[in-house]
């Protein structure tokens, strides 16, 4: 049902099939059901169907217990400021976002989408040299700073085919810049 089509009433089937399918998943642990087998929830342009309140079910509060059902959510979107936007809120995009620990973003100019990820990754420490040179004195010092590890050039510089990923595995932390290889050619 593309939403060019059919409009808010795709917008509407899709959020119900959602908003099902996370029933279903939450009910598994009561009904004792589909404990062995990891279920994936893969949507892209997830924004146009994201939902975060509070009272009821919703993105906002089934993504944080899905692993205890064993569900997996694969989202895609164009930019971190598309879910600011559908949900009106900073604080509740944040809050979802954080649900999905692994993170790879292609390359974009969106600075919303690079400020994100930028402080996600956060600095490192570097030494600094400084040399100070006249006439008569000359001097070396070396200072502990921190400098961002990604920004903006590293994202306008990323081929088409490459991601900065940010993956936590076995509790540990794995960033990095991926190249991805296509499953299907056209």
């Amino acid at each position: 049902m593309p939403l060019s089509v059919w409009g808010l009433g795709g917008k509407v089937a899709y959020t119900f099939i959602k908003l099902r399918f996370f029933n279903l998943m939450q009910s598994c642990n009561q009904l004792k059901v589909n404990q062995d087998n990891p279920v994936f929830f893969m949507c892209d342009e997830f924004q146009e169907i994201v939902s975060a309140n509070r009272e009821g079910l919703s993105d906002l509060n089934f993504w944080d217990k899905s692993r205890s059902s064993k569900t997996a959510g694969i989202i895609s979107s164009q930019s971190i400021a598309s879910f600011y936007a559908a949900l009106g809120s900073h604080d509740m995009a944040n809050a979802l976002l954080q649900n999905f620990r692994q993170k790879l973003c292609l390359r974009t100019e969106d600075p919303t989408t690079i400020n994100f990820m930028e402080n996600l990754i956060g600095r490192a420490r570097v030494k600094k040299l400084s040399i100070t040179q006249n006439q008569q004195y000359y001097s070396n010092t070396i200072s502990d700073a921190r400098e961002g590890v990604v920004d903006a050039q590293l994202f306008r510089e990323l081929s088409p085919a490459q991601a900065v990923a940010i993956l936590s595995i076995a509790g540990q932390s794995m960033d990095d810049v991926l190249t991805l290889l296509p499953i299907y050619a056209d």
